[in-house]
Order: C-alpha cells, then structure tokens, then sequence
C-alpha cells in the first residue's frame, strides 16, 4: 500500500485498512489527501502489541501459529513479493 501510494498520480486515497497506516501515509506523502471510510477502523489488538513484544516472542518461539498448507503457501508467495519489491 505505501509504494502504490508514493507511486501513483492520484492525490486522494480512500485507505479501507486499519487507521494506524494513515500516519506513515501522511507523512511519506505529505501533498496527497487520505480518507478513512470509518473511524472505527482500529484493532485493539495490535495497538496492545509492541516492537519489544515481536522480538521476544521470535527470540523465544512463543505464540506459534500453524495454518493450513494452502493458506501458508499464499502468504509465503505475498511475502516474498513483498521482500522482491524494489525499495527507495
């Protein structure tokens, strides 16, 4: 989302995501406009995750996720993309 945005032409964005993206968006593209078609798009949940909490939790294999085969296969192929992708 935040390539697409700096990439293109547009300068208005409906942003249909949870509202924490708007700051990064506001300020790597300070001349574009961005609307939330809610305020209620915010998840309690990682506002209660922190950076400290991320670290610990690689560092000691805690909160271990298993999905199915397929589902892991799409996210995998979307994380690689999103490692491809050229940055600035």
């Amino acid at each position: 989302m935040l390539n697409y945005v700096r990439q293109a032409e547009a300068r208005e964005f409906i942003i249909g995501t949870e509202m924490g993206i708007l700051h990064t968006l506001k300020k790597e593209n300070p001349t574009k406009q961005f609307y939330s078609p809610s305020p209620s798009l915010v998840c309690p949940d990682m506002k209660r995750i922190s950076l400290d909490d991320v670290v610990a939790a690689l560092k000691e294999m805690r909160h271990r996720i298993s999905v199915p085969p397929e589902v892991r296969g799409r996210a995998l192929q979307a994380v690689e993309r999103m490692l491809a992708a050229p940055r600035d």
